[in-house]
């Protein structure tokens, strides 16, 4: 339904009245809960009742995005967005901390919103619930991975791209594309470029598939791509590092939290194929290098305290802080 003034104010009033002890609201990008217009936001009439409110910023990808739609002219956009930000800093006053999932966006929101610098503090996402990565796996199967739904900001379409330079000389490869379909216009992108590269024996397709199936390709595959242009954290890539990929990754958001160039993995700029291809082929055509970052990727997730036993320690003490001020 539409958001509006009446509809913040009723589920404010319906979080309020379960009389809780704080709310913790989840934010998939840097104006959501209609942060870019406060007087919708429900944070802001539920912080005024007197429960203690935070946030977690799973996404602060850009100062510019999400606060209008995107094909709006120039000229509207850059008009729209100073009350978009000050609406922002308004219902920030009324958090007692916004979480974000990396440090760069921990450092990124700090620079976005100065006068509340002090709001934000980070604490690592985790689905890992394992506290002891598997053993090395000597025998990985000629196979590049890349999870997560397909779409524009996942930049599946250069990764492709970027494997169709090598296809040729590497034809015992392989490159698995895991997720549903979220951009069909991306989609017919990368068909595209199967078709016109003779990829179809090469490049899979094989949608979603259940977490313990996707970590269970994780475990053997030679080599994990992240292609994203946006990325708040990458649980995906942190996962594969954990499960021993030798991992690539793109220069953008969490990623570079995630990986050290040429120490656990191979870093490159996003939405440059090229690069990405000369990337995949150190990998693909070095077996020592593979195993290096193998061994090393595990032991760099566990260094960062990147797990889920981890991540919820944190928010209990955050809890505990809030509530006991």
């Amino acid at each position: 339904e539409p958001a509006t003034v009446a509809r913040g104010r009723e589920l404010a009033a319906k979080l309020a009245g379960t009389k809780p002890d704080l709310i913790h609201f989840h934010l998939g990008g840097n104006y959501n809960w209609k942060s870019r217009a406060f007087s919708r936001c429900p944070i802001v009439p539920v912080a005024r009742t007197g429960i203690p409110c935070l946030s977690t910023n799973h996404g602060a990808f850009s100062i510019f995005e999400g606060y209008c739609w995107d094909q709006r002219p120039f000229l509207v956009k850059l008009a729209l967005f100073l009350p978009a930000w000050i609406s922002k800093q308004y219902v920030l006053r009324h958090v007692v901390t916004e979480v974000a999932v990396s440090q760069n966006d921990y450092h990124a929101l700090r620079r976005w919103y100065p006068p509340l610098r002090n709001k934000f503090r980070w604490i690592y996402h985790s689905r890992i619930r394992e506290t002891n990565p598997p053993p090395f796996n000597p025998d990985r199967q000629k196979i590049i991975l890349c999870a997560g739904t397909i779409g524009s900001r996942k930049g599946q379409n250069f990764l492709v791209e970027a494997f169709s330079r090598l296809a040729p000389r590497f034809p015992d490869w392989r490159l698995v594309l895991v997720g549903r379909q979220g951009d069909e216009a991306i989609m017919r992108r990368i068909r595209e470029l199967i078709t016109r590269h003779h990829l179809e024996k090469q490049v899979q397709l094989p949608g979603p598939c259940r977490d313990e199936e996707l970590r269970e390709q994780m475990q053997q595959a030679a080599i994990f791509a992240m292609p994203s242009l946006w990325e708040g954290l990458g649980l995906s890539l942190q996962e594969a590092q954990f499960y021993g990929c030798a991992c690539v990754g793109t220069r953008c958001g969490g990623v570079t939290d995630l990986i050290r160039d040429g120490d656990n993995g191979r870093l490159v700029p996003a939405g440059d194929p090229a690069a990405l291809a000369v990337a995949l082929e150190q990998l693909m055509a070095d077996a020592a290098l593979r195993e290096k970052f193998s061994r090393r990727a595990p032991q760099s997730v566990l260094e960062k305290g990147m797990t889920a036993s981890k991540m919820v320690a944190a928010y209990e003490q955050l809890y505990t802080e809030m509530l006991n001020p």
